[in-house]
């Protein structure tokens, strides 16, 4: 059966995704979308199976978050876009709420939020219905909002004048295969962000160093109720919010850094 067609681009970044780009792709294509991949010259088979599977491949070498993201959306064939990663999978539920907009074509421009439940490695099978369970805005029209034109952030803001239309149902997130990668992956997020954010003065650096990780620990564990995924949840909440500390020692780390060099140039 061929899935009717909607006025909507469903772009995806990719690096040598061959172990999960498949799954993604094919719910992706179940929309009756556009599917292109933004692939950064994979040396897997990534390309041979997005193609397989109805997916279109745009080579592009790594431009920066959100800038590989500006690439997907000049390559869009349509207005509407909803952008996914290459671990989030498409709830067969929210496919046929997203079929549902397109019902009648194209809708007026807006924005609608997508619901990220977190499925884990460990235990096997286990989803994350209620831990660090978040909302992002990744459906949108491109004539009001874009990705913003940057090397760190690809999250959007929305203008307050928008209203956000929120989806009922979930994408699933593998957002990590285990804790080495997990750990991988919060060491260069906060090494971004740390070189491309604003640095904040010393006193408060320090202050945050000291005191403030029980904080970022709290707002994961107990307010985004990672307690509910058990011990694992526990050691997960640690990562994510060293996640947040490293950021700022990192930031005072840029200070001493500029320090060191202004002092090399005072001895020349």
């Amino acid at each position: 059966m061929i899935n009717k067609t909607i006025p909507l681009t469903i772009y995806i970044r990719a690096k040598n995704e061959e172990k999960r780009i498949g799954p993604v792709v094919k719910r992706a294509v179940l929309t009756g979308a556009e599917v292109i991949i933004i692939d950064d010259y994979s040396n897997d088979k990534t390309a041979e199976i997005v193609e397989n599977n109805g997916g279109k491949i745009i080579k592009q070498k790594w431009l920066g978050r959100g800038r590989q993201k500006r690439v997907a959306e000049d390559a869009a064939s349509n207005k509407w876009l909803l952008d996914i990663d290459s671990d989030e999978l498409l709830s067969y539920e929210l496919i046929n709420e997203i079929k549902k907009i397109f019902e009648f074509g194209e809708p007026e421009p807006g924005i609608y939020s997508l619901k990220y439940i977190v499925i884990p490695p460990c235990p096997k099978g286990s989803i994350w219905n209620n831990a660090n369970v978040d909302r992002r805005n990744k459906l949108y029209h491109k004539d009001i909002i874009r990705v913003p034109d940057h090397e760190a952030w690809d999250q959007f803001k929305v203008p307050n004048l928008i209203k956000i239309k929120k989806l009922k149902n979930p994408v699933y997130h593998y957002s990590f295969i285990n804790l080495d990668q997990e750990v991988s992956k919060m060491n260069r997020a906060s090494s971004d962000r740390a070189n491309s954010s604003k640095i904040k003065s010393k006193p408060i650096l320090i202050m945050r160093i000291l005191f403030a990780f029980p904080f970022y620990f709290f707002k994961k564990y107990f307010k985004q109720k990672m307690f509910t995924g058990g011990f694992y949840g526990y050691i997960c909440a640690i990562i994510i919010a060293s996640n947040r500390w490293l950021k700022d020692v990192k930031m005072y780390e840029i200070h001493l850094m500029k320090k060191g060099i202004n002092n090399i140039n005072d001895e020349e």
